[in-house]
């Protein structure tokens, strides 16, 4: 007989989100993704500039509404990457897939 042991699941940081697109328009980069969570408290935009760069957390300088954000800080016409996480009180969830953009 095999006994399993009850998963609480309480206590974690929320399940990921999934990013689903990433726009331009002018210098203006808006994403929009798929909240998969319902404890989160907030998300996390991920932006970096170069394959090999390091991702920056871009979150407070970003508009968040619903699960859409608008990123009017990127100052260059080239490609960037981007990707978000939720969070709580207990953490941060996994980051998302990547979607890079071509600001023009």
């Amino acid at each position: 007989k095999v006994n399993f042991a009850e998963c609480d699941k309480q206590n974690l940081p929320p399940i990921a989100p999934t990013l689903d697109n990433v726009t331009s328009s002018g210098k203006t980069v808006t994403l929009t993704w798929t909240d998969n969570s319902d404890d989160e408290t907030g998300f996390n935009v991920w932006r970096k500039d170069s394959n090999e760069g390091s991702w920056d957390n871009v979150t407070s300088s970003v508009t968040i509404v619903d699960a859409t954000a608008s990123d009017t800080t990127v100052t260059e016409a080239k490609k960037y990457w981007y990707r978000v996480s939720a969070n709580n009180s207990y953490g941060e969830s996994t980051r998302s897939k990547v979607i890079t953009v071509d600001v023009e």
